[in-house]
């Protein structure tokens, strides 16, 4: 976004700003960021800015994959993982977008548009949680995801 006075700036958020994301109806920003969100979405909405967010499905993934499973975080699921009200959730990318969406919402800032500025998978440093074979799987279907301009199920029509 462009200040007034020529100055341009961007913030981003992670995933660790939401206090809940599953079903992604149910996303929800920390109690002790949601007054700095709310101010944050307003600010955004006047000037018609995007909210730019770091969405890593590997960090959930890595993190429980008892309850996460791998083929949701990498886009291969060929059902629905997550069913949410009407929307069905093939991965986990889709699903943590509508999350922030629902974050938004909740925080006054519905019309208030997302950037996705990163999203990958390690390729080294988690044993078998980071292969070059993951990355490269993740990496190849991510990118599938966003040429498809089909957005997500809770925002079709939006390009992330």
């Amino acid at each position: 976004m462009v200040l007034e006075f020529g100055l341009e700036v961007t913030t981003v958020l992670s995933g660790t700003a939401l206090a809940s994301s599953y079903p992604p109806s149910n996303g929800a920003f920390k109690p002790e960021a949601s007054n700095v969100m709310s101010a944050i979405l307003a600010f955004l909405l006047a000037r018609g800015s995007p909210l730019m967010i770091n969405v890593h499905p590997y960090f959930a993934y890595s993190s429980d994959p008892t309850n996460i499973h791998l083929n949701y975080a990498q886009f291969t699921a060929t059902s629905p993982v997550v069913q949410d009200g009407a929307l069905s959730y093939y991965n986990l990318f889709d699903a943590t977008v509508d999350a922030f969406f629902a974050a938004m919402e909740k925080a006054g800032g519905g019309g208030v548009g997302v950037v996705v500025s990163e999203s990958s998978w390690p390729s080294d440093g988690n044993g078998d949680f980071t292969t070059p074979e993951l990355a490269g799987t993740y990496n190849r279907n991510f990118l599938k995801n966003i040429t498809s301009k089909a957005g997500t199920p809770k925002r079709p029509w939006c390009l992330h």
